[in-house]
């Protein structure tokens, strides 16, 4: 794995972290739609992530 790769993946982790508290702010709020949109965001970045191990 690439240095650059690494960083990458420490990007992805801090962007799903702040996706995660997006969800429970939204879960808390009983906002549907948002948090729709948080679970989006968190599966993408486990995507972006499993592609780059």
């Amino acid at each position: 794995m690439e240095k650059e790769d690494v960083l990458l993946i420490a990007q992805l982790l801090t962007g799903m972290k702040d996706a995660v508290d997006k969800l429970e702010d939204a879960q808390r709020r009983k906002e549907g739609e948002k948090l729709n949109l948080a679970k989006k965001e968190i599966l993408n970045f486990q995507k972006q992530i499993s592609e780059l191990l």
